[in-house]
């Protein structure tokens, strides 16, 4: 052997570890899982905004509960994203975190855990987003109209139960 070869010796069960792990077809799911109907169309609408026509109903439910007609044709529910904006606003922290626990990852191919670490993932994303609510769009969400603080008794978007909050959630799965 002259003195520019290197042998290496690897392990049969951590080669297939490692195949394994580049053939693997999971993924991590992160969002509002398992919430749908009203509540998932209350959360898209948050996502995006939305603007709502104004009904004769809605206008006499207005009067009723609040005292007061709704006098304009819409009403404008300005964009709250939790998702798209913590993508944004967290990716290169989480670029950040990956290079930090890089051996970790590494690690959990060669033993064959990819799935784990997956769930890690899920997790600090699902960590992200719930930061993303607590600090009311890291800063940028629009404040709540007056009538929506009568009607919830607060000033915080997005939580009122904090059902929404607390469907943020990371499932991993097989494709």
């Amino acid at each position: 052997m002259s003195e520019s070869q290197v042998i290496f010796e690897i392990d049969q069960e951590v080669l297939d570890n490692i195949k394994k792990a580049f053939s693997d077809r999971s993924q991590v799911e992160i969002g509002l899982l398992n919430m749908g109907g009203d509540d998932g169309v209350k959360a898209l609408t948050h996502e995006f905004g939305n603007d709502i026509a104004v009904t004769p109903a809605m206008s006499g439910y207005f009067k009723q509960r609040f005292g007061t007609y709704l006098k304009k044709p819409e009403i404008h529910i300005p964009q709250r994203s939790f998702m798209r904006k913590t993508v944004a606003h967290k990716g290169e922290d989480f670029i950040g975190w990956l290079a930090t626990t890089a051996d970790i990852i590494l690690d959990s191919i060669v033993s064959g855990n990819w799935t784990r670490q997956l769930e890690t993932f899920g997790r600090v994303w699902v960590g992200y987003i719930k930061e993303c609510f607590d600090t009311r769009g890291f800063g940028q969400w629009a404040p709540l109209s007056s009538l929506t603080v009568l009607k919830k008794g607060h000033d915080v978007p997005l939580v009122e139960t904090g059902r929404m909050r607390d469907h943020i959630q990371s499932q991993v799965v097989q494709r």
